[in-house]
């Protein structure tokens, strides 16, 4: 969680929005983290969060390693990181950035 409030923070410029939302989801929690920042690169979910390092459209390097991880640790969790769009009527004009992911509650 402390990776993609990170990233979410670092790409949003000033003035945009960073949201968060935890919601009681059948035997767990589902997890939402929003914002009005440029949004990913394709290549990251097109790899499936499986490199440590992706290409922004103007070609340079731009991490990712810390997605690697968070996907890794989802999947011993039994999760999984999904990516997405937020919704463009509450932030008219911005690319942005939505991930996701569910945890199941403790036995």
């Amino acid at each position: 969680l402390t990776n993609l409030l990170d990233n979410a923070i670092r790409h949003t410029p000033p003035g945009g929005h960073i949201g968060i939302t935890v919601r009681r989801h059948d035997a767990g929690v589902q997890v939402q983290i929003r914002d009005t920042g440029p949004g990913l690169p394709a290549a990251i979910t097109e790899t499936g969060f499986t490199r440590p390092h992706f290409r922004t459209g103007t070609g340079d390097a731009s991490g990712g390693l810390g997605l690697v991880f968070v996907q890794r640790i989802l999947e011993l969790h039994g999760s999984r990181l999904c990516v997405g769009t937020p919704d463009r009527a509450q932030h008219p004009g911005t690319a942005g950035a939505l991930l996701e992911f569910m945890l199941p509650a403790a036995v």
